[in-house]
């Protein structure tokens, strides 16, 4: 099979992996289970009468197509081969005929198959879809593609043409008509490779940044981590209070930030206060489709960043807030260089029990679920039976008025119960965030009322285990039949620690007053914060069990606290330049009219908008235009003013005949 540089309609040929495809293909050779954890898997509801002929014809036009569903990969992954033809094959399994409670269980026993079966990465398909028949008008379309040649980006693109595709078929019994043909991923893959210098400054700033090895990040367990990966997933829900999306919402756009880079924030908080770690990296996956015509491709177009950030000093939220925002542009302006390269640069080992670097990952969706197809009703749904590379990963989807959390973990390591309490403390960090930014990220609640409630009034235990815990001269204080012991566990910010969380134990309805003891071994009752009623702390951890109960665990640690710093904005005039960046914000928005003074966020931009914008500027106006110029510039006025500031800049260092001849040229233009 020869091998190819760029697309050549109707041949077979073979090109390299993308660097990104490396690291991916080489973690999938660890085992089945390994490479079945890269499987993404959509569930589509069908209401309606379907046409099953249409459907079948439609899957084989999507992967006639698009030339990524028709890759496989050589045994020892040093290319990735093209084929002309790699037939789908959609089995339709009948399942009307069987009872409420068996048909269940064999949807369930198929979706199971579906997402945990690993595909054969040398003979392909790498992309398979089956048809589960309910009733005459009820079926399930289980669409499922390895993450080697499709990421999520790309598979919401293959739901939408399959709508468009499918619809056409069942008004006219054929296909749409002739479509533009889109990129495909080997002319993406083609391009990336052409991009050498800005890898290389890249690989510069991501080396620095690991100069210093962090720590793992260690997560309180519900059980043992194994000596050897199973990759066992577990999935868990939230859909968060609208109001608190809401004020979220405005409270981000407030500090000139998108979602993600607050919702980011807040996850960054939750990792800290579950593990008390200071230092803390969370796995990002970003978009790279920056070139024109990118945003059709099907392929795998993301880069894997692991996002370092050191939570010290206990911050404000709005302080957090500035720090990540300033550290995620820094690495949004170096997207170009991946996860597996930098492993590799750093020289890190492999681990048996957990992934290089990255333990936790963390993402936001922009949902669309409204996909039209002729005569159904249709509704998408993830596939709960789920493997996963990550300890806990999550991610938040943006359904344009609501957001919904969705969680995978670790089925070895977390039950249920525990991950649908930690979504709980995430809504509470968000809710804490919107409704007081100036808070300290230590006094952020992460338990709800009921839980808090929970947890006093569980408190009281057998008076002589409290005495036994105390200090000869307090413990001679307390009498039997003494009344109002209690004990909390409190993490290091003085705060109730959350279940399954070490703290230190702490005493409450000990005669204080009657024995001299140093502040140091004082603290604040925060269930009776009013008052000024104290606690004695024991220098014992403990943590709290699920149902409010105290576990005793040994000797207690101090705890790491949390950094901070806002950036300026400056501002600049405006120029003859907006009409083209008027022109360019309607084409990436898709928006039919835009005022120069109309700020991106309020306008609904996120972040791979701005980096298609951004893109799409440094190649008009050939300027050095950042990310974090961008921020700075959120107006089409005050970003004309900054291009148009950079550009006479650079006429001023230019010889006087070459700046006369710009200037003709610039006139004529």
């Amino acid at each position: 099979m020869p091998i190819a540089n760029s697309y050549t309609p109707g041949t077979a040929f073979a090109q390299p992996l993308s660097e990104s495809q490396k690291e991916i293909w080489f973690s999938a050779q660890v085992s089945d289970a390994a490479c079945a954890a890269f499987n993404q898997s959509g569930v589509l509801e069908l209401a309606g009468g379907l046409d099953a002929s249409a459907l079948s014809d439609t899957l084989d036009e999507l992967v006639a197509r698009h030339d990524a569903l028709r890759t496989t990969f050589s045994v020892l992954g040093e290319e990735q081969r093209v084929h002309e033809d790699l037939p789908l094959f959609c089995p339709v399994v009948d399942l009307s005929v069987h009872g409420p409670a068996e048909q269940k269980a064999k949807v369930e026993s198929r979706l199971r198959s579906e997402v945990q079966t690993p595909f054969d990465l040398t003979k392909g398909p790498m992309i398979r879809a089956a048809l589960m028949k309910l009733a005459a008008a009820k079926h399930l379309l289980v669409i499922t593609v390895h993450h080697l040649i499709c990421d999520g980006t790309s598979l919401n693109l293959l739901l939408e043409e399959l709508a468009e595709q499918y619809s056409a078929r069942a008004k006219a019994g054929s296909g749409a008509g002739e479509k533009a043909r889109p990129m495909q991923f080997s002319e993406f893959v083609a391009q990336e490779r052409e991009s050498g210098s800005k890898r290389s400054e890249a690989e510069k700033y991501w080396v620095a940044q690991f100069e210093t090895p962090p720590t793992f990040l260690e997560l309180p367990t519900d059980y043992p981590r194994l000596k050897v990966r199973t990759f066992r997933g577990g999935g868990g829900f939230l859909r968060l209070d609208e109001a608190v999306a809401q004020e979220f919402r405005r409270m981000a756009a407030k500090n000139r930030c998108t979602l993600f880079a607050a919702s980011l924030a807040a996850f960054y908080v939750l990792m800290h206060r579950l593990s008390g770690q200071t230092d803390l990296v969370v796995g990002v996956p970003i978009s790279v489709r920056l070139t024109e015509g990118s945003n059709e491709v099907v392929g795998h177009c993301v880069n894997f960043l692991p996002l370092r950030i050191r939570l010290t000093g206990n911050p404000t939220f709005t302080e957090h807030l500035g720090n990540v925002r300033g550290m995620l542009l820094d690495a949004l302006d170096h997207v170009d260089y991946n996860f597996g390269s930098l492993i590799q640069k750093l020289n890190l080992p492999r681990h048996p029990t957990r992934g290089p670097l990255v333990s936790t990952m963390f993402n936001v969706d922009h949902i669309r679920k409204d996909f039209e197809w002729e005569g159904l009703e249709v509704e998408l749904r993830s596939n709960p039976f789920c493997l996963t590379n990550f300890d806990f990963s999550l991610s938040l989807e943006d359904h344009g008025g609501r957001l919904e959390a969705h969680c995978l973990h670790s089925a070895d390591m977390f039950e249920a119960a525990t991950i649908g309490r930690w979504l709980r403390h995430f809504e509470m960090v968000l809710r804490g965030a919107a409704a007081n930014p100036q808070c300290r990220i230590g006094e952020l609640p992460l338990l709800t009322a009921a839980e808090q409630e929970l947890l006093v009034n569980c408190s009281g235990t057998e008076e002589h285990l409290i005495r036994d815990l105390l200090p000869k001269e307090l413990a001679a204080l307390t009498r039997p039949g003494t009344a109002g012991l209690e004990m909390y566990v409190l993490d290091a910010y003085g705060q109730f620690a959350v279940p399954g969380v070490a703290g230190e134990l702490c005493i409450a309805g000990l005669p204080l007053s009657e024995i001299a003891l140093p502040d140091a071994k004082l603290l604040n009752n925060p269930a009776r914060a009013h008052d000024g009623n104290l606690l004695f702390r024991t220098g014992y951890r403990a943590k709290y069990l699920g149902n409010g109960d105290v576990e005793i665990l040994d000797a207690v640690r101090p705890v790491e606290s949390a950094p901070a710093e806002i950036e300026a904005a400056p501002r600049a005039a405006c120029s003859g330049v907006q009409s083209k960046l008027t022109e360019i914000w309607r084409e990436v928005m898709g928006l039919d009219s835009i005022e120069p003074t109309d700020d991106f966020f309020d306008l609904g931009g996120h972040s791979l908008l701005i980096t298609q914008i951004v893109a799409r500027v440094r190649a008009t106006f050939a300027v050095q235009l950042s990310l974090r110029d961008f921020f700075e510039a959120p107006t089409i006025r005050d970003l004309a003013g900054m291009i148009e500031q950079q550009i006479m800049q650079e006429v001023q260092q230019l010889p006087e005949i070459q700046a006369d001849r710009l200037a003709e040229a610039l006139a004529v233009a």
